[in-house]
């Protein structure tokens, strides 16, 4: 099959989705971005309660089927301010202490300030802590954020600006290699919601419309396990673009979209996930099938709150998932083909 897709606009697209801060609760930047960019399109986006936006394609007719790429991140939150004036702070999503150790970060106040800061251990000098630093564990009580400012007290930081509940935003690190890697924190998900906006783009562009009426959604709160909730009754199945978990004894590749048939949560129907390898299979589109450990879609969540549609998995395989993460340009423009085909099918 001839390839109709070119990674240079999705990776544009990401880089774009990349630089702005969106971790769970604190996504209102990235949905401007994506309401611009909708518009520009043609469609007139929408927003459900929870600030989830979506438009429906074509608009006006009640949508059979639902898409979603969720652009919520992982991040942090300020939950306490120490008496040097650093700060520790609890999980967005789910990460590891030690995949953060030495990150740079931005502190999004409420006062509105946006102050910068690193992500250490409380003995992180070698000088002067020596094998205590290699021993130590790296954990809620022994990492906290020094932030860029003159403060060595709880006073001094909160005259800055600093409360509790302050959003915390890690640094991406976004690159684009020569050999086609796209290296970045949050490709899960921000990679998958450039693929749809650039199937999306090349389908209207075109003047062309999806074989059948279809909601296209940007969850936020999928990384805390309730991206999708409350869709209209007329939608019977859901196609959850998200990430491969490449991995030692796992079939995900960063050159493949992944068809994912089981996850953490459930089972993922057997009949839809063949239709999409079929799909795959026939049109030359490089694929394979996997099962991830631990891991949640927003098909899977949706079907395990109960919400009675058919659901499935696909994304790029990624590797270094929920770290510093990586796929290819060939897993990017694979994912982007079998999302144009089960569009027009």
């Amino acid at each position: 099959m001839k390839k109709k897709f070119e990674s240079a606009p999705i990776v544009e697209l990401a880089k774009d989705l990349l630089a702005i801060d969106s971790p769970g609760g604190y996504t209102g930047e990235v949905n401007a971005y994506l309401e611009k960019t909708l518009k520009e399109m043609g469609f007139t986006p929408r927003y459900t309660n929870k600030q989830a936006l979506y438009v429906d394609f074509p608009e006006g007719e009640a949508p059979r089927r639902m898409v979603t790429a969720h652009i919520d991140t992982l991040g942090a939150m300020v939950t306490e301010i120490c008496d040097n004036g650093r700060l520790r702070f609890s999980n967005i999503g789910g990460w590891d202490y030690h995949c953060l150790e030495t990150e740079s970060v931005r502190v999004h106040c409420a006062s509105g300030k946006i102050l910068t800061g690193t992500i250490l251990s409380d003995k992180a000098s070698v000088h002067i802590y020596h094998d205590i630093v290699r021993a130590e564990v790296r954990d809620y009580d022994t990492m906290a954020v020094r932030l860029d400012i003159l403060s060595n007290s709880a006073e001094e930081t909160r005259a800055a600006g600093v409360e509790l509940g302050d959003f915390i935003c890690f640094e991406t690190h976004t690159e684009f290699t020569e050999t086609g890697f796209l290296k970045s924190r949050f490709l899960d998900n921000k990679v998958d919601a450039a693929i749809l906006l650039e199937v999306l783009s090349r389908m209207v562009k075109a003047g062309e419309k999806p074989a059948e009426p279809t909601r296209l959604l940007f969850s936020n709160y999928e990384e805390m396990g309730h991206g999708v909730a409350s869709p209209p009754d007329s939608i019977r199945e859901i196609l959850a673009l998200d990430i491969g978990t490449v991995g030692e004894k796992r079939n995900s590749r960063e050159t493949q979209v992944t068809i994912v048939c089981k996850d953490s949560r459930t089972p993922y129907p057997f009949d839809f996930r063949q239709r999409l390898a079929k799909l795959a299979q026939d049109n030359g589109v490089e694929h394979c099938v996997d099962v991830h450990i631990r891991y949640g879609s927003d098909g899977s969540l949706a079907a395990v709150a109960g919400i009675d549609m058919d659901f499935a998995c696909i994304g790029p395989g990624v590797d270094s998932t929920h770290s510093l993460e990586r796929t290819h340009e060939r897993g990017i423009l694979a994912t982007a083909e079998l999302l144009d085909l089960y569009m027009r099918n």
